[in-house]
């Protein structure tokens, strides 16, 4: 039982650290996003609500001539939580992190970044509605935009990795991959 124990712990670490250097690999990255649900949601509805943000990030950003412009770059990881009910339920539920490179479109300060992408998605998401109806996004706290000032963020956009099994196409996407997937 023991050697089988240590195995575990083996293989847990190494797909964290697999995870980790897949993503750390794909970088630089300048902006880093969360975003989270006020209901819970399963993950194929969840990917396809970030596929509309994407989709309209890219429209807000660049205009009418966002489908020629070139995309934004990046990783998208899905994280499963837990949301608790009014009734003290548990449901599953999960919520997103998007660590995007750096854009020509974007603000050159990464002040200005941070905020003109925080405005952008706010916009965007304003209108969000889960397929039963439901408002899908809190207006304050349901979008967070930060900078990236250092790679081991890659790292925490992984940290479920340390404790469960991934497997890599369910859990991670690049934002070019969701883009080329609805053009």
């Amino acid at each position: 039982m023991k050697q089988a124990r240590n195995n575990y712990e083996e293989w847990r670490h190494n797909n964290y650290e697999e995870m980790e250097s897949i993503i750390r690999g794909y970088g630089p990255f300048r902006v880093f996003v969360t975003l989270t649900f006020r209901i819970p949601i399963r993950d194929a509805e969840g990917w396809r609500v970030l596929d509309s943000v994407v989709r309209r990030l890219h429209r807000t950003m660049f205009g009418k001539a966002w489908r020629k412009m070139p995309k934004f770059d990046g990783v998208a990881s899905l994280e499963r939580t837990h949301f608790s009910t009014r009734r003290g339920k548990l449901l599953r539920s999960c919520h997103f992190h998007l660590l995007i490179k750096d854009h020509p479109r974007q603000a050159r300060d990464i002040d200005a970044a941070v905020r003109q992408m925080a405005k952008a998605l706010q916009k965007i998401t304003r209108g969000l509605r889960s397929t039963n109806g439901v408002v899908l996004v809190n207006a304050k706290n349901g979008v967070t935009v930060l900078a990236v000032d250092d790679q081991a963020v890659s790292g925490y956009v992984v940290k479920e990795a340390r404790n469960q099994q991934w497997k890599l196409d369910e859990r991670i996407r690049t934002i070019a991959s969701i883009c080329e997937a609805r053009n």
